[in-house]
């Protein structure tokens, strides 16, 4: 596989040939995958999460992985071969994992971002606290955290995938209730429960017990012979 730092001898120089050597790799990457398990490319699409992970992490060692032969020396990515001072191109390896999630149906996550490109994890929320930071870029963390939701909420409107699970992610990460979607307000949620006990005449305004309402009487009818 060709190295990331040279495309047909030539050094490469801009952000759109390191994206697209990238691309096409990662491309390979799978299609070698599959060869290797013996899998047809439409399987993946029926994998679990965890099944998932060995994808991303089989793309890490044939593209992201560094080679420790190619006299290249990296201060701060020694798990990486991507440039970290080069936003723009995290940035777009950032966008061709969250399409490749969407396009295989699977969750999109800072963990999965992780294993894919080596970026260690602590690094990723390193540069989101610090956005002042020369290297890395700030906005891949929101964004993956940002698609995360998006594509569990998917996964839940489609039927796919344990919806318990999936709701007590949401929930616990994005602050949904019940399947409910962040935003709605408490009235939204609960009932109104004074207006409910006024209207069937169970309080009144102060909690006072009011007295039950009485059905209409009916005049008496007079015998007949």
């Amino acid at each position: 596989m060709q190295k990331m730092e040279r495309v047909e001898g030539q050094e490469m120089e801009t952000t759109e040939q390191k994206t697209e050597v990238y691309t096409d790799n990662i491309r390979e990457a799978i299609s070698n995958y599959c060869i290797d398990h013996d899998i047809d490319m439409k399987d993946i699409y029926t994998f679990d999460q965890q099944r998932w992970n060995s994808v991303l992490l089989y793309i890490y060692r044939s593209v992201f992985k560094p080679c420790k032969t190619d006299g290249i020396v990296r201060r701060y990515n020694e798990k990486s071969n991507i440039d970290y001072s080069n936003r723009e191109l995290i940035d777009n390896v950032c966008d061709i994992y969250i399409s490749m999630c969407y396009e295989y149906s699977k969750e999109v996550s800072v963990m999965g971002f992780s294993k894919m490109t080596g970026i260690h994890i602590d690094t990723l929320y390193q540069w989101v606290n610090n956005p002042e930071i020369e290297r890395g870029s700030s906005e891949v963390t929101k964004k993956l955290q940002a698609e995360r939701e998006e594509s569990l909420s998917n996964k839940l409107a489609s039927g796919k995938g344990n919806p318990v699970g999936i709701l007590g992610i949401l929930n616990r990460h994005y602050g949904w209730n019940m399947g409910q979607p962040r935003g709605q307000t408490a009235a939204q949620k609960a009932p109104d429960l004074p207006g409910i006990a006024e209207k069937y005449g169970v309080t009144d305004a102060i909690g006072q017990k009011e007295p039950a309402r009485q059905l209409p009487k009916f005049p008496d009818l007079p015998d007949t012979d």
